[in-house]
């Protein structure tokens, strides 16, 4: 006898398919007779990848006290269901973000953003430089972690230095007409 199954993520995140057959029958002499077998069938090696995208909008950035909102794009990239996963930004040290699990291939583009202000310091730099990070543990026995880190950099607005002095004399002491020296 021949049987086809399908393999499912649990098999993938398992590393391994457990397949148990039973057989029965009965002899000519009326007797039923049984036996059981199993085998189990190692699967490919768990690869756990979680790749991020950080994006900025608007860019450039406006001027100092506007914002800029990071987007993050967070992809599993690997063979194995990934958990526990936590997006990070160290230039917003307080900014976390979760996502409980990622199955393979899958993406989450819409669970984690964040607004950072402009400092009149990243004006006067003319961009932000900016990094994401991401870190996520395997579905698979051995709870790998995996990272990520995506840097970015966003143009400022453009610069356009200038100063003006403007001098005005004060001629109320001067002797009228006035003299050289006065």
């Amino acid at each position: 006898c021949v049987g086809n199954y399908t393999v499912s993520q649990d098999n993938m995140d398992s590393g391994v398919i457990n397949n148990i057959a039973s057989a029965s029958g009965t002899t000519p002499q009326g007797n039923t007779i049984t036996d059981d077998g199993s085998l189990a069938t190692s699967g490919p090696a768990a690869n756990p990848a979680i790749e991020v995208i950080k994006t900025a909008s608007p860019s450039p950035f406006g001027p100092a006290g506007s914002l800029i909102s990071y987007a993050f794009e967070v992809r599993n990239m690997g063979n194995v269901r990934l958990d526990s996963i936590v997006v990070t930004d160290p230039l917003i040290p307080a900014f976390t973000c979760s996502i409980p699990s990622l199955l393979p291939c899958a993406a989450d583009t819409t669970t984690c953003s964040v607004n950072y202000t402009v400092q009149q310091l990243d004006v006067d730099n003319g961009s932000i430089t900016n990094t994401g990070e991401v870190e996520a543990i395997s579905a698979d026995p051995s709870g790998q972690t995996d990272t990520d880190t995506n840097q970015i950099t966003t143009n400022g607005p453009a610069q356009a230095p200038a100063i003006e002095i403007e001098k005005i004399a004060d001629i109320s002491g001067l002797s009228s007409p006035a003299q050289p020296g006065d």
